[in-house]
């Protein structure tokens, strides 16, 4: 039976190391291609636990092992290169909790553990009486070589959820594919919902 918990503040470093080895471990997978390393993560982590209306769901295996993360964090807080261009496209920031990432390691998908790591983070949302929420998602050609000839994109989930991608509006991120020798810029689009 898994079993899910919220952990915020200075509380998620007892799981730091796990967030970051299931983080490292599963944004390897396409469509993210992330060539991780714990010092980026460590920093990544931090605003989670130094921000007061910050969370980390966590998915405990029947083991108790953490085999799957969420968070999600005020849009406001967030660094500039994610929120400057969504506060040029007009959006309030101030109204939007933010949805990081969901990660679950691949052994334990297929139970519906993604669905209820989604509505938890949207539950905490409406809880703190943010109005909107939003998030993410990395674009890849549709020819890149690493793109597995079965991959179905979450595109028809997000939107079953009530999510819509937001015309012409990406945000661009920095990271290093497995491939690659340096960090490139990848576009991301912007997904948002009214709660």
């Amino acid at each position: 039976m898994y079993k899910l918990q919220e952990v915020s503040g200075p509380s998620l470093l007892e799981h730091q190391k796990d967030i970051m080895n299931l983080r490292i471990s599963v944004f390897r997978e396409w469509p993210y291609l992330y060539n991780g390393d714990t010092e980026y993560e460590k920093q990544y982590l931090k605003p989670f636990i130094e921000h007061p209306e910050s969370i980390c769901v966590l998915c405990l295996s029947p083991e108790n092992q953490v085999v799957g993360i969420s968070t999600a964090m005020p849009l406001a807080a967030e660094h500039e290169e994610l929120t400057a261009p969504i506060a040029n496209h007009g959006l309030n920031l101030n109204e939007i909790y933010y949805l990081g990432e969901s990660c679950i390691h691949p052994e334990h998908r297929g139970h519906g553990l993604y669905k209820h790591l989604f509505s938890k983070r949207l539950n905490k949302a409406q809880e703190l009486g943010y109005k909107k929420a939003l998030f993410c998602g990395v674009v890849r050609d549709s020819d890149h070589p690493y793109r597995p000839k079965n991959y179905t994109p979450l595109d028809e989930y997000w939107k079953s959820q009530g999510f819509e991608p937001i015309q012409d509006l990406y945000v661009h991120f920095e990271w290093q594919d497995i491939d690659k020798n340096q960090p490139t810029k990848k576009p991301l689009q912007v997904w948002i919902k009214s709660i």
